[in-house]
């Protein structure tokens, strides 16, 4: 995924399912601060899941699974799963 579709701040909606994407998912994803949905499920991508992720506040949806991450969820992430926060989390636990 290249970096610089992270330096669209005002992004509402990241998905890129079922696209054969393979690498790392940047932590630069957490500077989509206006971001509602990550859709990023079937691909192959590797490494750990971004704990920047937890910088997303307006986060809704999640959706990480069929991809080839290794270790756990970060539990960062699970912090946003407040009331009036993330609503939605899909992943390969």
């Amino acid at each position: 995924i290249p970096d610089e579709l992270f330096n669209l701040s005002k992004l509402k909606y990241f998905e890129l399912q079922e696209m054969r994407l393979t690498g790392t998912l940047s932590t630069l994803v957490g500077q989509l601060s206006d971001l509602l949905a990550l859709r990023v499920s079937t691909n192959q991508l590797t490494g750990t899941i971004p704990t920047e992720i937890q910088n997303m506040f307006n986060l809704r949806l999640v959706w990480l699974h069929y991809n080839l991450f290794t270790g756990a969820v970060p539990t960062e992430i699970c912090s946003l799963m407040a009331p009036s926060g993330l609503a939605f989390l899909q992943a390969d636990c």
